[in-house]
């Protein structure tokens, strides 16, 4: 994970000494010569990537819709804010842009990380906050 990925209030697990992952979020990350320096609320523990799941997207306050009409196969569909995207076996997509092809469909970013859907809805001005 390059340091530069995370952004401040990005949720993340620290790693303490004890190895427990604890559930956490960036306070600052100061560059450096040599790379980042990344501070969390627990402190300077490392901190590790956490995987985007359903309970994850539950605590967000998203919306599990119920499409009808045009669908992906096997895919489950998430809103929040009037954005829309899907689950295909824990990857998620983001359509953006113009239909490709009948074949291919629309365009997809692909996440699986909960600071990659916090830094997509930064792009529209909304913040993710989890839910206790």
């Amino acid at each position: 994970m390059e340091a530069i990925e995370y952004q401040v209030g990005s949720y993340v697990y620290s790693i303490t000494c004890a190895k427990e992952k604890l559930v956490d979020r960036i306070t600052s990350v100061i560059a450096t010569k040599k790379g980042c320096i990344i501070e969390s609320g627990l402190g300077w523990y490392e901190q590790v990537p956490i995987r985007l799941t359903q309970k994850w997207l539950r605590d967000f306050g998203f919306n599990k819709l119920k499409i009808i009409g045009f669908v992906i196969e096997g895919a489950t569909y998430w809103e929040k804010y009037g954005i829309v995207f899907y689950e295909i076996k824990e990857k998620y997509y983001l359509p953006i842009g113009e239909k490709v092809s009948k074949k291919l469909g629309r365009r997809a970013i692909q996440f699986d990380k909960v600071h990659d859907l916090q830094d997509i809805f930064a792009l529209t001005g909304k913040k993710l906050v989890r839910k206790k």
